[in-house]
């Protein structure tokens, strides 16, 4: 039986230019927390913008936020239930080698402020399109008063740029593709997000679903009891996750 519904947003539920969740989705959210089941968002973004994008349901989600960096309770106060830091000196050199690599463009999260590096006006409108952020720009890294809990890269291409900070990295952080222009480094990962949203509910991960559509939601899609991947993922993720959706609002209504 499923106690838990975990989804992911861009490109499990929203397209690059969508501002607002399906209607349907909602809906379904909706009655699924009516008949006791819990709903939560599993998601690279700040819980600011995602409680936006909750709409009437905000106050009745948890926010598993910042790629499972920082997870939120529900209610109209949400307080952090778990929250994982990078190591600061590590994070700072990061940083740094995305600010002297000149077509790479950077935010960088606190637990629910970004902090941006602009270097084009093209990436400051992207990210003053996502409805709700907490932003403030940087120039150098000693300006972020807090604890750091994602480095996100924005790029060309994912794919050509991952290589270069898992190589680096990727012993000791999750350095991971979420989406075509992104990647992600996080000491935490949906994985360890749900796990403690899991135990601060008394819920078994073996009654959680979860969507998800690219690499960074292996760690959660790995560990619950049942997992679905976009139909339009990538095909080594197809072959991975045999449970596929085109509409996550579709699946909903079998709960």
């Amino acid at each position: 039986m499923i106690k838990l519904v975990a989804c992911d947003i861009d490109g499990t539920v929203l397209e690059q230019d969508d501002k607002f969740l399906p209607g349907e989705l909602l809906a379904q959210a909706e009655r699924l927390i009516q008949k006791g089941i819990v709903f939560s968002f599993s998601s690279g973004r700040q819980f600011s913008n995602l409680r936006v994008l909750a709409d009437r349901l905000a106050d009745r989600f948890y926010y598993i936020c910042d790629n499972g960096a920082v997870l939120f309770s529900d209610g109209k106060l949400p307080e952090i239930i778990s929250l994982t830091a990078m190591d600061p000196d590590d994070a700072t050199k990061m940083i740094e080698k995305v600010i002297e690599t000149p077509e790479l463009e950077l935010e960088v999260s606190g637990s629910n402020t970004g902090f941006l590096y602009v270097k084009s006006e093209a990436f400051q409108d992207l990210m003053l399109n996502y409805e709700g952020m907490n932003l403030v720009k940087i120039r150098s890294p000693k300006q972020i008063p807090e604890n750091i809990l994602k480095v996100s890269i924005y790029c060309r291409r994912a794919s050509e740029i991952y290589p270069l900070f898992a190589r680096e990295w990727g012993e000791k952080y999750r350095v991971a593709i979420s989406g075509e222009h992104w990647v992600d480094i996080t000491l935490a990962d949906k994985g360890l997000g749900i796990k403690a949203l899991c135990s601060h509910l008394g819920i078994e991960l073996s009654s959680v679903a979860a969507f998800g559509d690219n690499y960074n939601d292996i760690p959660i899609l790995d560990i619950v009891g049942h997992p679905y991947m976009k139909s339009t993922s990538p095909s080594d993720l197809l072959e991975r996750y045999p449970n596929h959706f085109e509409n996550v609002a579709e699946v909903l209504k079998t709960f």
